[in-house]
């Protein structure tokens, strides 16, 4: 019988959840999924600079278990790299912290680290953007919300596949 995965914290969902290589249709490549919690502890590590103990914390989990993540991460980024493969970001039990929101205006993305929950209920409305007050606004980590997945491969992002 497997362990119990513990959920990890997001602190925001990626702005983007699918890369491929240009020029190659979709339909014909192969896909790597990439859960929230691998894509999270790339975010903190290999962008931020954070060391591992560090997103661990961030992350809720064990030194260890971060360890493990970032390793399976780095493994599945370098395998799309190397051969030419999709990466498809989604999955895995977690719980998204804060927002982020794009404007279909003007193009401008930010971020709120506060959920809408915690500041004005399920279901409020989404902030006009800072940039050029458009209404036009996209929540970004909406589909996130709730986490679950079937474990680190399971299908719980915006799409529900």
């Amino acid at each position: 019988m497997p362990r119990f995965v513990k959920q990890r914290f997001v602190q925001f969902p990626p702005a983007a959840v699918l890369f491929k290589p240009q020029g190659v249709p979709l339909r014909t490549l192969e896909q790597i999924v990439l859960g929230l919690d691998e894509y999270e502890v790339l975010r903190l590590v290999d962008y931020e600079g954070r060391d591992i103990e560090t997103a661990a914390e961030s992350l809720r989990v064990s030194r260890a278990t971060a360890g493990r993540i970032l390793e399976s991460a780095r493994k599945k980024s370098a395998e799309a790299i190397c051969r030419g493969k999709a990466i498809l970001i989604e999955g895995g039990t977690v719980v998204v912290g804060g927002q982020r929101f794009r404007c279909d205006s003007c193009g401008v993305m930010w971020e709120d680290p506060v959920p809408m929950e915690e500041t004005a209920g399920p279901g409020a409305e989404i902030p006009a953007c800072p940039s050029c007050s458009a209404t036009a606004v996209v929540d970004l980590g909406s589909g996130w919300r709730g986490g679950g997945g079937r474990g680190r491969h399971g299908r719980g992002g915006p799409g529900g596949h």
